[in-house]
């Protein structure tokens, strides 16, 4: 579920952008009002119109996106910073690139670091 939830379950150039933007790309959608639908399924039963695959809806919503690529991924001294998990750096690193994925700046710090 971990995999899923974090879309390691697909592929890097797609897990990332669907899971920022909500859409699953094995679904499909009504460009009339958004309602999700699983494949298999052709026509919105709200508004009577054809549905569109995932990765069509995902690519509108790519072309007007103007978000997170504007936000700065650099931290400075007036941002508040908290610890949100300790562990092996390797395993601390696997979630910064998680983080990267979806433009949340990050940190990496020693135990120590923080005690004086």
């Amino acid at each position: 579920m971990f995999r899923r939830l974090f879309g390691l379950d697909k592929p890097a150039s797609e897990s990332s952008e669907s899971n920022r933007y909500g859409i699953d790309t094995d679904s499909n959608y009504c460009p009339e009002c958004g309602e999700e639908y699983r494949a298999g399924f052709d026509t919105c039963a709200d508004c009577g119109v054809a549905l569109i695959s995932g990765i069509k809806k995902l690519d509108e919503v790519r072309q007007q996106d103007t978000g997170p690529s504007s936000y700065s991924m650099d931290i400075s001294t007036d941002d508040d910073l908290i610890a949100i998990h300790t562990g092996k750096l390797g395993y601390i690193k696997s979630l910064q690139h998680i983080l990267k994925s979806e433009q949340v700046p990050s940190l990496l710090a020693s135990e120590n670091a923080s005690k004086g």
